[in-house]
């Protein structure tokens, strides 16, 4: 809401840190008064209030338009005459209306431009420059308000926490629990969880710390003589650092560090009772319940990207001692390495 003619920007403005909030009544901050002073107020011919300096040397003098000139708000230029070491005044006047001469021994600085003055607004006055400046706020002023941040404190230092959701899928995890059984359903989860941390302690490094919820994998299967159920669920934990480069509000950076990753599979076998011959006779063998419960867990060093969490182990080498992690038909398979998250 500026009209024609109105500057609500001054050429210079004062080297301060300022903070509006809501203003009930006008107000004049004279600031940078000697000690022991006085500041008075004059508007538009009339004074109409004084103060004296605080120990920073700001007095603030309040007034009202509308009870001097019967007006909401105006249009006004303003004044500051230096009458000694111990009297500063300060004119407030109508832009259509001229502010009375300086007294004798008064030397007056002009501030530039014209002013809106409404019901809410402050004026700062800088009475101590050789050229006297105004900072126009419609609300309060605080003063004690720091002042903006420079480029490289923009960005948070401290405790930032951070979490997410979004969708993944293992690769083979669900096919390799199915294995060859000749009806399998289940449900091969998309859903993961990200919950962490990171303590800047600059704006260019930080150390982080987080817990990942990857997707879960549930599948239950029939055979000839057999039914089962498996559920695979794993959880892995970053600790590393990262190192960031602030641009403005933003930082870009980069992150390195290790991670831990827990696992647990849990397969529970149904077999049926059977019948084998021997001897020519028919003898019963009584089935039963198996449950294979698998917990892994290990850290690993490269965590970005995770490599290897889930997919088919290859073959066997020689000279390769990694440890067999299932047992499938009465043996051992290393093709079933990667249904417990292996990390590289």
């Amino acid at each position: 809401m500026v009209k024609t003619g109105r500057l609500l920007v001054i050429a210079a403005a004062l080297s301060l840190g300022l903070q509006a909030g809501v203003a009930t009544a006008q107000t004049v901050i004279a600031r940078k008064l000697p000690a022991g002073s006085t500041v008075e107020l004059v508007v538009n011919g009339v004074k109409i209030g004084s103060g004296t300096p605080d120990a920073q040397g700001d007095a603030r003098v309040p007034f009202d338009v509308q009870a001097q000139t019967g007006k909401t708000e105006m249009d006004a230029t303003v004044h500051v005459d230096e009458c000694s070491d111990t009297l500063r005044r300060v004119l407030v006047a109508d832009r259509n209306q001229a502010p009375p001469v300086p007294e004798p021994g008064c030397s007056r600085k002009d501030v530039i431009g014209v002013f809106w003055v409404k019901k809410v607004t402050t004026l700062v006055v800088d009475t101590g420059s050789p050229n006297a400046t105004v900072f126009l706020r419609q609300g309060s002023v605080d003063l004690n308000a720091k002042p903006s941040s420079g480029r490289w404190d923009e960005v948070p230092k401290g405790l930032v926490a951070y979490g997410g959701v979004g969708l993944s899928k293992y690769r083979d995890a669900f096919g390799l629990q199915c294995g060859d059984a000749s009806t399998c359903t289940g449900d091969d989860s998309h859903t993961t969880y990200l919950a962490g941390g990171t303590l800047w302690l600059s704006p260019f490094l930080g150390v982080d710390g987080a817990w990942i919820k990857p997707a879960g994998v549930n599948a239950n299967g029939t055979g000839s003589g057999y039914i089962f159920n498996s559920v695979f669920s794993s959880h892995l934990y970053t600790l590393g650092g990262k190192v960031g480069v602030p641009i403005g509000k933003f930082r870009l950076y980069g992150q390195g560090g290790a991670n831990y990753h827990r696992s647990h599979q849990t397969v529970t076998q149904t077999i049926d009772d059977i019948t084998i011959p021997v001897n020519g006779v028919n003898e019963p063998v009584r089935g039963g319940i198996q449950t294979l419960d698998l917990k892994t867990g290990g850290w690993g060093s490269r965590l970005y990207p995770v490599q290897g969490f889930i997919g088919a182990a290859p073959e066997a080498q020689p000279g390769d001692d990694r440890p067999d992690l299932t047992v499938q038909n009465g043996g051992s398979a290393r093709g079933a390495t990667a249904l417990v998250g292996e990390i590289n």
